[in-house]
């Protein structure tokens, strides 16, 4: 399974679409919206020029305090690559690695993971840098500072997709829990580390929530804990959705019911 294709096909469903003097051309186009949807919680805006607008999102899971930034532009990307990235939170900067990506039809998305206090520190702010390096001649980097306006009213909705999550995938009402069929430690081999991170020696922990159906079937990912290494992160996200099969959890009713499966993720060179 290549990186790009289950990226292509989760956030394509997801995103469809202060600088003291902000250019005209990048100012907002309409507001924050909500995305209604079962098993995801995703708010989002577009961006000028309008002729080839910019969408900034975030993602949030139902539990932990990761939150997730991607960015959707016009760019004619034909490789994954991960780049060094900053983020600037109001007067607050944040050194961190970003994951970049085409989405077909000359547009590309940059993904960012924040935990902790940086993400409750976004939703303070009223503006967000994004300086993202080239990931070679042909990959552009991204540089861009987003007036994010008033959001309290965005949050709060946020928060009440999230809590509707929590009740519609039982989230912690349940006799048993969804478990997988085989141990998801044991769908990983060396072969499965990716290359950039071998060569450039990097390890980590990533941490991941996934939503399961009555059927045993993975609805959908968000990462709880961020590993530090964007393309690990991924790895993790995009493994577990391609191999693992569950046996589903068990309501109080005494049937299969939808439920959440947190699962950590250790990357180690020997």
């Amino acid at each position: 399974m290549k990186l790009g294709t289950w990226l292509v096909a989760a956030w394509a469903a997801v995103l469809s679409g202060p600088a003291a003097a902000q250019a005209p051309d990048q100012q907002p186009l309409g507001g924050w919206a909500l995305e209604r949807s079962p098993a995801r919680c995703v708010i989002s805006r577009k961006y000028g020029p309008a002729t080839a607008p910019v969408t900034l999102g975030f993602k949030a899971p139902p539990i932990g305090d990761a939150l997730q930034i991607v960015i959707v532009r016009p760019d004619n990307r034909t490789i994954v690559t991960q780049t060094d990235a900053k983020i600037s939170i109001d007067s607050e900067t944040v050194r961190t690695n970003a994951l970049s990506y085409p989405l077909g039809r000359d547009r590309a998305a940059h993904l960012v993971n924040l935990t902790g206090d940086r993400s409750a520190a976004l939703r303070r702010a009223s503006a967000l840098g994004v300086e993202i390096k080239s990931g070679g001649r042909k990959n552009k980097g991204f540089h861009r500072t987003f007036s994010l306006g008033p959001m309290a009213g965005v949050w709060v909705q946020l928060d009440s997709c999230l809590a509707r999550l929590r009740q519609t995938w039982n989230i912690p009402r349940l006799i048993e829990a969804a478990r997988p069929i085989m141990p998801l430690e044991k769908m990983f081999s060396s072969a499965d580390y990716p290359r950039l991170a071998v060569r450039q020696l990097l390890s980590g922990t990533t941490a991941i929530m996934l939503l399961i159906d009555e059927t045993g079937a993975v609805k959908d990912y968000t990462l709880t804990q961020a590993s530090g290494v964007a393309v690990l992160d991924a790895r993790t996200c995009g493994l577990i959705i391609w191999r693992a099969r569950f046996q589903p959890a068990i309501g109080s009713d005494g049937k299969p019911a939808k439920s959440a499966f947190t699962q950590t993720i250790k990357w180690q060179l020997e």
